[in-house]
């Protein structure tokens, strides 16, 4: 690893833009690439990354709360098998990963993302995988393996594409175990993908996923993680799908099969979305007390044989789900079918307070929402995870989890 003191102070107008005049005025910036092979610390300070930078085993990176670190064109900070990151942020100093470029500049794919690779299991043959761009190998047995904390951390303007379906996306959790935690995450304008999940078991909660480029939320290679509390809100300009499930191409039936545990979310499409919810591949899943809303083409998407023959059994469930204002709400066909069997299933706008306005969004429903009506709601499983919840989507009406750490647009 190259550490390079520069003297070059933050302006006023760029601290303003991220929230962090008062604890960066007088901050100076490092200059990082390469390996990290022994643990490491980062202060409150800006950390450029100039480079690929990777955390080696057995070593750790921790990150101070209020940090910055802002990556070069080609960068990226991929945290391989055996190592950890220790990045644990508050609401009021989150850790902040963004482009170097100035304020008013910055654009996807300005740098390359975080990438963290752990031992969970995958359903790649032979249990183990390759990371897209080099980022290491990944998977395994342990679904219990850490990769450490992300917590009250905000990844901005990331991803870039390598070569065609060869693409870093804003966080890659490839073969991640259910000992990480992650929460309180916000990917903001990424080029590729929010975040996608590559196999493993890792959990996610208060998830935000703002302006990403291609899918939102992507999942393949038999993740089985659970989330709770998260909100999509795709921009006009570039979008996809909001949900691209996938379980494996070639053989849908493989396993472990994908089949994350998703309860409360919020997800709304633009004028450039695709499908809201494209499930596909042989995925199974629970999604429970969501709201879909918005998206140019189909709300909800069954797209092949065998994820419709999941949705039939019960390895594929939808419950609590108000789907409306979409291009149609519900593919036509068995997916329409199977979904208007539902009865907790409706075409009923969730009446949210300022759902697509990308400068100062409010998720939160209304007094009169149908997100608050109690006999529409999925009680989520007990014991561990999950929370128990008085509304239908990402947040209810009072708390603004969002409030502090967050960047719009």
């Amino acid at each position: 690893m190259k550490s390079v003191f520069n003297p070059y102070i933050l302006g006023v107008k760029a601290l303003t833009a991220i929230g962090l005049l008062t604890a960066y005025a007088t901050l100076s910036a490092a200059e990082f690439s390469g390996d990290i092979t022994s643990d490491t610390t980062w202060s409150k300070e800006v950390h450029t990354l100039t480079g690929p930078v990777k955390v080696k085993a057995p070593a750790t990176l921790t990150i101070a709360p209020g940090a910055v670190i802002q990556g070069n064109e080609g960068s990226f900070l991929s945290i391989e098998q055996g190592a950890k990151i220790i990045a644990d942020g508050s609401a009021d100093q989150p850790i902040v990963f963004t482009s170097s470029k100035p304020v008013g500049v910055r654009k996807r794919s300005d740098w390359g993302g975080l990438i963290l690779s752990g031992y969970a299991p995958i359903n790649a043959d032979g249990g183990t995988a390759e990371g897209e761009g080099g980022t290491g190998t990944y998977g395994g047995t342990n679904a219990s393996d850490s990769s450490g904390i992300l917590r009250y951390v905000r990844v901005e303007y990331a991803g870039f594409e390598i070569s065609p379906d060869n693409e870093l996306n804003g966080i890659s959790f490839q073969g991640v175990g259910n000992g990480t935690i992650v929460d309180y995450v916000q990917v903001h304008k990424g080029f590729d993908d929010g975040v996608e999940y590559y196999g493993g078991t890792v959990n996610t909660k208060h998830l935000v996923l703002t302006g990403n480029g291609d899918d939102s939320l992507d999942w393949t290679q038999g993740w089985q993680g659970k989330v709770q509390y998260l909100i999509v809100q795709q921009h006009a300009d570039h979008a996809d799908h909001a949900i691209e499930a996938d379980n494996d191409k070639a053989n849908p039936d493989k396993t472990p099969r994908s089949n994350p545990t998703i309860y409360n979310a919020t997800f709304l499409g633009s004028s450039a979305s695709g499908s809201g919810l494209k499930l596909r591949r042989g995925t199974g899943a629970t999604l429970a007390n969501i709201i879909v809303e918005g998206f140019a083409k189909e709300g909800i998407e069954i797209a092949d044989k065998a994820t419709l023959a999941n949705a039939t059994s019960g390895i594929l469930s939808i419950e609590s789900a108000l789907v409306a204002n979409n291009h149609p709400d519900f593919a036509a066909g068995e997916t329409e079918t199977i979904l208007r069997t539902i009865s907790t299933v409706s075409n009923q706008s969730a009446m949210l307070r300022k759902p697509f306005d990308v400068n100062s969004p409010d998720f939160r429903p209304g007094i009169q929402s149908a997100a608050l009506d109690q006999n529409r709601i999925t009680k989520a499983p007990s014991g561990g995870f999950f929370e128990p919840v008085e509304f239908i989507g990402g947040m209810g009406p009072r708390n603004d989890w969002t409030q502090g750490w967050t960047a719009f647009p």
